[in-house]
């Protein structure tokens, strides 16, 4: 895929943000508002089924947000369609975007699924479509599926993604490394 990114910086100086066998650096996502600062990517080309794969390391929990924040998209074209939030219980829902922008809940994690200051390893199954299904596996462990329409604004597949923080305050970030997207 081919990447572009908005208020994001690379992080080279902690290597506890990605592991350093496998990675060079991390991308370093500032909190802010929903999806303020954020990294995008596009895939070769548009897809319906596929997996997405990274790591992901948060840095500090007192500043999430009470709401549901919006840390990783799915996108055709500019538009949003398929997305991930988290709250400050770090529970995660997967959502879809019908306009773009108005959210329709679609599942929730039953509990916890992304702890404070660890980096985590999260795969990410897709079948778009109207009998779509997602798989969300948070440390190897599946963390919540959904079977169902997950199409959203009449499109038929997605070329590509938004990664953001899942943190509130500025001065904390969400890092991202290890980013694969993959369809058979």
């Amino acid at each position: 895929f081919t990447g572009f990114f908005n208020d994001t910086e690379m992080m080279t100086t902690n290597s506890a943000y990605w592991r350093s066998d496998f990675a060079r650096c991390s991308i370093r996502c500032p909190g802010g508002t929903d999806l303020r600062n954020n990294a995008k990517a596009a895939f070769g080309s548009a897809a319906t089924s596929f997996w997405f794969s990274a790591r992901v390391y948060t840095d500090v929990s007192s500043s999430l947000a009470p709401e549901f924040r919006t840390f990783l998209t799915f996108m055709d074209g500019v538009n949003n369609r398929l997305g991930f939030q988290v709250d400050n219980q770090r529970r995660i829902r997967l959502v879809k975007f019908e306009d773009g922008v108005t959210v329709s809940v679609l599942a929730t994690s039953p509990g916890v699924a992304i702890q404070n200051t660890n980096l985590h390893k999260l795969d990410i199954n897709i079948v778009y479509g109207v009998s779509g299904s997602v798989r969300v596996f948070f440390d190897q462990t599946q963390a919540f599926q959904y079977t169902g329409n997950i199409t959203a604004g009449g499109s038929s597949s997605l070329n590509g993604f938004t990664i953001s923080s899942i943190n509130n305050g500025s001065t904390y970030a969400t890092y991202w490394s290890e980013m694969i997207a993959m369809s058979r």
